[in-house]
């Protein structure tokens, strides 16, 4: 079966149909067939797949499939940078309060990368304490340089609240290439 076969009816509930035509002699009969379960099922296979379960994020298989869509039309990307960003103190909050507090440390931090960007932008938990985002569609490198350098901004004042009584500074490295 061929992507092109298949057709989106956007509705209350999104329905997805395939046509098929027989032909006998001068008769020809038309089928709609409803596949809207099957391609419901592979959407979901594909987003656990690609999916970071703890944060929601893409993970490394979901951050390389979706740049190789990106990349398949680069002169819709303008301007872009790769930026890379480890957590810091980690360990310590690991150390410290537990792992379950860690993963909120790490959540905090994808929330912040998720709101991150005027503009396009992919967010990635590569994996374990690293993200990786890969903004584009800026119009410029200046202008796209100074939205990377608002991520020092955004640390400095950021606070991590793991629990009622728990509240640490959020802190991450970073590292980016236009």
């Amino acid at each position: 079966e061929d992507e092109d076969d298949i057709y989106r009816l956007n509705g209350k509930n999104t329905k997805y149909i395939r046509l098929e035509e027989l032909t006998k002699q001068n008769d020809v009969l038309g089928i709609i067939i409803d596949e809207t379960e099957e391609i419901t099922k592979r959407k979901m296979v594909e987003e656990e797949r690609d999916t970071d379960i703890l944060t929601g994020l893409y993970n490394r298989r979901g951050l390389e499939n979706k740049l190789a869509d990106l990349f398949d039309e680069p002169e819709k990307l303008k301007h872009g940078a790769m930026v890379m960003v480890d957590a810091d103190c980690l360990k310590e909050i690991n150390d410290k309060y537990g792992h379950d507090k860690g993963d909120i440390y790490l959540c905090k931090i994808a929330g912040i990368l998720s709101s991150f960007g005027p503009n396009s932008c992919v967010i990635s938990r590569y994996g374990g304490d690293e993200f990786v985002l890969f903004l584009y569609e800026y119009e410029n490198a200046e202008e796209l340089e100074n939205t990377v350098k608002t991520l020092g901004f955004i640390q400095d004042n950021s606070i991590a609240h793991l629990s009622d009584k728990i509240s640490v500074p959020l802190r991450f490295s970073y590292g980016y290439c236009l």
